[in-house]
């Protein structure tokens, strides 16, 4: 039995977490103050944390990869309610077009419309974006370039 130094109840060792730099292994606090203590932080600073995790995405590249990838397979399977002229069409495999992303010539294309982007305080126009070169395919990896939403956008609406 151990008293929680938050709540003062007494309680059994297994309500409270493991520490081994702790002189008995577990924290001086019961699991449940401290996963209120958790959520009231969280709750207190949610501005904060939303805005750590937004900058964290934007610039977790392996993230944004697979992020458009998953747009890509939405877009094949008709899942977005929009009428797409690439559903059922071909789609690369998930490690092939990763391995596209990271090549030389594709990377230094990313690399140089994300730049902007950052530079530009993440200005949803200037997102680095996929685009199919000749619409009438699918996502292949030879149809495949990086343009900016804007370009994209403006590219479909033609």
């Amino acid at each position: 039995m151990k008293k929680c130094f938050k709540c003062n109840i007494k309680k059994d060792l297994t309500q409270f977490y493991k520490h081994p730099q702790m002189s008995d292994g577990t924290v001086n606090k019961c699991k449940e103050c401290n996963k209120k203590d958790v959520r009231d932080n969280l709750y207190s600073k949610k501005e904060y944390y939303a805005k750590y995790d937004r900058e964290r995405i934007r610039n977790n590249f392996n993230y944004i990869f697979l992020h458009r990838y998953s747009g890509m397979m939405a877009r094949i399977k008709g899942s977005i309610k929009r009428n797409y002229s690439v559903v059922g069409k071909e789609i690369c495999r998930k490690d092939e077009f990763i391995k596209w992303c990271l090549s030389e010539n594709n990377l230094k294309k990313f690399l140089k419309l994300h730049t902007k982007w950052k530079q530009k305080k993440y200005c949803k126009k200037l997102c680095p974006s996929i685009d199919r070169i000749n619409n009438k395919e699918g996502y292949i990896l030879s149809n495949l370039q990086w343009i900016t939403q804007q370009q994209n956008s403006s590219k479909y609406n033609k």
